[in-house]
């Protein structure tokens, strides 16, 4: 058998694509047709095919490319086999040639070169290091490189071997070079591919890549900033090498940043501790900071706001950051400051931040009850509030230069300031001896008649500083040399005259004391009269006890608190015969009048709350879920400055009874209408004997009370209507009639109704008549016959009569109509010893004993002032209340040495440095966090220290203040300008024309404007709540002109609504037609209207439809019907 040897096969020659960039199908043959014998005739056509197939390639095969080898002898990176386009080949038949090949190589003998042949199981093209090197094309010089025979056998190569890493560098030069011209891609994926089989770990792989397209897939599909998306991210970073992240980065597959892989860090540490990854709302914007501290520095001046230097307030920027910043309360409008901040920026020649944004860090920086705790109650706002833009006025016009002039800006906000937020504070934190303006009662009491009153005139830097502040103000400005006032002398003299207002202004306000008195009812008790009448026999107790100098109240509520209810009258009036502390008058309002007052009050009560569940006590409370933890909170650190405390009980099955005592006085009163009053005057009682108890108006013989009220529709308008009722029994203890009347009270006298019947006479007729027997028999008398009707539908005619007449034609129409129908007393008898020692308190025990309270709001666990002391007992009122607990007057009018100290109370702030978003970098966060910056700086007023600022007064005279000094001036003694006089009759006339068109119609403080553009001085002109009081008063006249002089409810029978477009004679001639024929139809109605009015026109002139007649012909129809 003949062979041949591998040096005769057709060496392997590369070629280069010519430029192209796609490489065309590589066909590597081998003519093996001189290297098999004739071993068989399928061996040869194999062979044959063989053949024929490489000659018919070799007519399309490429040029040999000049081989460029690397100094190493290794080929170039572009080097390539050679490369023969397949010609009309298929894939079957090749691989049949190939095989057939294979097989006669395999038959044939081995070569004599024993050392570099094969191993006998199967012949391979490259059979030894010379073929592969050959093969591949590498020099003498690369074979020399590599390691012997010998080594390669034994395996003595060490890892760091330069022959080994030749080889290595051999294998891998052939690698790539493979690569390059089986994969047409990248080479390097199909290396890393053969690589991973090599190892074992493709499978391994494959998962890691799944992973991350899994992570990047969710990466791309969550929201921007959600917390799907970072965790993600987190994970991904945190599981992905640094490469593989800057090329998912190169790809643009996802977007990272350096910002975001470290945020991505501090998410993945999140998680891995434990902690929620939450998502965080925040905007980021470009903004320029200089221009934010400007606008800062600014806003805290103290001519916009008055600073508290020792308290701090709380302001949340986002859901882990709390900033603590000063307190700050306003002394103008934001609207005001806003304006003040742009005419100053336009001053100092700088630019400003924009509208919205100044707005909004105003809200953060200011307290959100800054308008009501500053100036929240009436006297405040009218002492101080109204004084403030007349002396800034003055201040820029009389100073005598600018240097001049800041200051005395900045020592009137001082002022205000001090007086409307420090001034109740520093009461309570001096208690010098002997000065007046701490010692409260002496400012209240009464001076004494001989004229011998006693004066006071100790030193207190403080309370001198106001004063001190209106002489430098009188120094500062040239009222009367200037140029100004030579040329108008009646302003000079508007502003001399306003310094003086305000000197007597100031001495009112700090005689001025606002007490309030919080009541905390025990379980869960219904808003009904009663219980508001309860409360208020709890209230006058308690004055009784604290205030006694006080003998007469006037009760002010609103429709919020108090639903219309005749029950309540009646019950002040039996508190009027028990108390000592009458109420004369009641009065409700449909607006919010004084609500500004509790607003103020129970913004301070939340602060003390959470002062006290901040404080540093044995149990630490988290919240607050009682009436009793709410008491314990409240009378926590001896209370609430100027504020009372009580916490009661009340006895609802008492209520009851009290309720069915009264219950047909209250229906008969109802009847008439007197529930939808809003003004209650209450007579005296004379010599009638008090009411202590239900029990002594029962058991008491011949008890019959007699009471009067003055009842309005309005408050203020008419002369009012006079109601008179009676409660009493029989020695029986059976219940005698109690008849309502009503009457009409003129200027001079009093014209009553029909006499109240004989109750003894009544009773000693057999008892008492059923109330619809003896009403049905006076009907009867009345009326001649009561038509066949029962009793109850004429008790309900009658009430339908009395209301309607009373809301038409005046409570005189039915000041004769006596109603005697009223229920009896429904109460059953009680022995008088009945419960008695249940009832009964013992002075030892606690009176709420039954009570189970809270453990975690244990009373002897906290500093309650004197809220231990002992309270009332049931017997003892005449409702069902008493008092559990209560305090004394010691925090109202008292030093507060005694009292705990609140400067340092604890804050505490919550705050997670592991969110990557915990901080806000807006410009509104920016601005809070600078206005402490600014305030420790001293770049305001605010941040001198008050005893620096109240030194500047040691040397002003103090001013002498005598007993009583702080007794409110009697109703037209008043000392104070009146700045609305002058310019009543402007005001007046702006008032008529807004009656004459509705379009002409002002608000108070459009009208101040409007006399401020006509040219009128800022220092004269009323304030907006002068000219609002001015305005309530020609309300009243106007009122008073359209009603009856007899009675408080307008002549006129139109009904409440809205004013119809019909004039009265067409409304007339349809009741006219309605009476002639009650089944007449509307377009009937229509022409004989337009028949009888052949010009028709609406009260506003204008041609009137026919389905406005028609409208207003259903609804008289529907009032005759009625």
């Amino acid at each position: 058998m003949a062979s041949r040897s591998l040096d005769e096969l057709p060496a392997l020659t590369t070629a280069t694509a010519s430029g192209a960039d796609e490489v065309a199908n590589v066909d590597v043959s081998v003519n093996a047709a001189n290297a098999v014998a004739d071993t068989g005739a399928e061996a040869g056509q194999a062979a044959d095919a063989l053949q024929e197939s490489d000659n018919e390639s070799s007519h399309d095969a490429a040029e040999e490319h000049v081989e460029k080898r690397k100094p190493g002898g290794q080929l170039g990176k572009r080097k390539i086999l050679r490369v023969e386009p397949r010609v009309k080949r298929t894939r079957g038949a090749a691989i049949d040639a190939q095989m057939a090949a294979k097989a006669s190589v395999a038959q044939a003998n081995a070569p004599e070169d024993a050392d570099e042949s094969a191993d006998g199981k199967e012949m391979r093209v490259i059979t030894s290091v010379p073929d592969y090197l050959r093969a591949f094309g590498f020099s003498e010089s690369a074979r020399k490189k590599l390691p012997s025979k010998e080594d390669r056998e034994k395996g003595q190569l060490a890892l760091d071997s330069d022959r080994l890493r030749a080889l290595v560098n051999t294998l891998a030069a052939s690698i790539t070079y493979s690569a390059g011209l089986l994969y047409p891609g990248n080479p390097s994926t199909l290396q890393a591919e053969v690589g991973r089989k090599l190892l074992r770990q493709q499978d391994k792989h494959r998962e890691l890549e799944s992973l991350v397209a899994a992570l990047t897939t969710v990466i791309k599909a969550a929201p921007k900033g959600s917390v799907q998306g970072r965790v993600a991210r987190a994970i991904l970073i945190k599981g992905a090498s640094s490469k593989r992240v800057s090329e998912l980065r190169a790809s643009k597959t996802v977007s990272f940043g350096g910002s975001t892989v470290q945020r991505a860090y501090q998410d993945f540490n999140a998680c891995a501790n434990g902690e929620v990854v939450a998502k965080s709302k925040c905007r980021r914007s470009n903004f320029d900071e200089d221009l934010v501290r400007r606008a800062v520095r600014f806003l805290i001046s103290p001519e916009n706001v008055s600073g508290v230097p020792w308290a701090l307030r709380e302001v949340r920027l986002s859901a882990h950051e709390v900033v603590q910043i000063p307190v700050f309360f306003r002394i103008k409008s934001l609207k005001a400051i806003y304006e003040d901040y742009v005419k100053h920026a336009v001053d100092e020649r700088m630019d400003t931040i924009a509208r919205t944004s100044f707005y909004k860090v105003m809200s953060k920086v200011l307290a959100s009850d800054g308008s009501s705790s500053a100036a929240g109650d009436a006297a405040s706002q009218e002492l101080l509030g109204s004084q403030r833009e007349r002396l800034q006025a003055i201040i820029d016009d009389f100073a005598q230069d600018n240097e001049t002039k800041s200051r005395l800006s900045a020592l009137l906000g001082a002022t205000l300031g001090f007086l409307l937020t420090q001034f109740d504070e520093h009461l309570t934190k001096d208690s010098a001896d002997g000065v007046p303006t701490h010692d409260i009662p002496f400012g209240l009491q009464k001076p004494p008649a001989d004229g011998n009153v006693p004066v006071r005139s100790a030193k207190c830097r403080a309370c001198d500083f106001p004063f001190y502040f209106l002489d430098e103000l009188r120094t500062g400005t040239i009222l009367w040399n200037s140029s100004l006032a030579t040329q108008d002398p009646e302003r000079a003299k508007d502003a001399a005259e306003v310094i003086a207002d305000t000197e007597h202004k100031f001495k009112l306000f700090q005689g001025f004391r606002a007490l309030f008195l919080d009541q905390i009812v025990d379980g869960d008790v219904a808003q009904t009269p009663l219980t508001q009448a309860s409360l208020l026999e709890a209230m006058l107790e308690w004055m009784h006890k604290n205030l006694p100098h006080i003998t007469e109240i006037v009760l002010h509520c609103d429709f919020d608190d108090f639903r219309p209810s005749a029950q309540l009258p009646v019950m002040i009036s039996l508190l009027n015969t028990r108390t000592p502390v009458k109420i004369s008058r009641l009065l409700f309002s449909e607006h919010a009048e004084g609500k500004a007052d509790f607003v103020a009050h129970f913004s301070k009560a939340r602060r003390h709350i959470l002062a006290f569940m901040r404080s540093a006590q044995r149990v630490r409370i988290r919240a607050i879920g009682t009436p009793r933890g709410l008491a314990a909170a409240l009378a926590w650190d001896q209370g609430m400055q100027n504020c009372g405390l009580q916490f009661v009980q009340i006895d609802n099955n008492k209520n009851a009874e009290i309720a069915s005592l009264t219950r047909p006085t209250v229906e008969a009163m109802e009847r008439y209408g007197l529930a939808m009053c809003t003004d209650f005057v209450f007579a005296a009682t004379g010599s009638f004997p008090a009411v202590s108890s239900v029990d002594a108006i029962r058991t008491s013989i011949e008890s019959r009370r007699e009471f009067r009220i003055l009842a309005f529709a309005y408050a203020g308008m008419g002369s009012g209507c006079e109601c008179s009722f009676a409660l009493g029994f029989e020695s029986n203890d059976e219940v005698a009639q109690n008849p309502v009347k009503l009457s009409i009270s003129n200027a001079d006298e009093l014209v009553e109704g029909a006499a109240i019947p004989d109750l003894a006479s009544i009773s000693a007729q057999g008892g008492v008549a059923a109330p619809s027997e003896a009403a049905s028999a006076r009907r009867s008398t009345a009326n001649g016959t009561n038509g066949g009707r029962s009793a109850e539908d004429q008790a309900m005619t009658e009430r339908d009569y009395i209301l309607e007449t009373m809301l038409t034609n005046g409570a005189s129409a039915i000041a004769n109509y006596v109603v005697q129908d009223f229920a009896s007393f429904g109460a059953a008898n009680t022995d008088d010893g009945e419960n008695d020692e249940n009832e009964d308190v013992s002075d030892e025990d606690d009176e709420d004993s039954g009570n189970v309270p809270d453990p975690r709001f244990a009373l002897d666990s906290y500093m309650y002032g004197s809220l231990m002391g002992r309270g009332s007992s049931f017997e003892d009122n005449l409702t069902g209340i008493r008092a559990i607990k209560r305090s004394n007057l010691r925090p109202l009018l008292g030093s507060s040495l005694e009292r705990g100290s609140t400067k340092d109370w604890p804050v505490t702030v919550s705050a997670s440095s592991s969110a990557p978003s915990a901080s806000r970098t807006d410009m509104v966060a920016f601005a809070v966090r600078n206005v402490r910056r600014e305030f420790d700086a001293q770049n305001t007023g605010h941040s001198q220290d008050m005893e620096v600022i109240f030194a500047r007064a040691e040397t002003f005279p103090t001013l002498e203040r005598k007993q009583g000094w702080a007794r409110r001036p009697s109703c037209g003694n008043s000392c104070s300008v009146d700045y609305v006089r002058k310019y009543e009759a402007q005001i007046t006339d702006l008032f008529q024309a807004g009656l004459a068109r509705i379009s002409a119609r002002l608000p108070a403080a459009k009208m101040r404007d409007r006399l401020l553009a006509d040219g009128h001085g800022p220092y004269s002109l009323p304030s907006v709540a002068e000219v609002q009081r001015l305005l309530t008063r020609l309300t009243q006249r106007e009122g008073n002109n359209g009603l009856d002089h007899r009675g408080s409810l307008p002549r006129t029978t139109e009904k409440r609504g809205r004013k119809s477009k019909v004039p009265v004679e067409v409304r007339n001639f349809m009741s006219a037609l309605l009476e002639q024929d009650a089944g007449i139809k509307p377009q009937a109605v229509v022409d004989s209207i337009r028949e009888k009015f052949p010009n028709l026109v609406d009260l506003e002139g204008v041609s009137m439809e026919d389905h406005t007649l028609k409208n207003a012909f259903a609804t008289a129809k529907k009032h005759a019907m009625l």
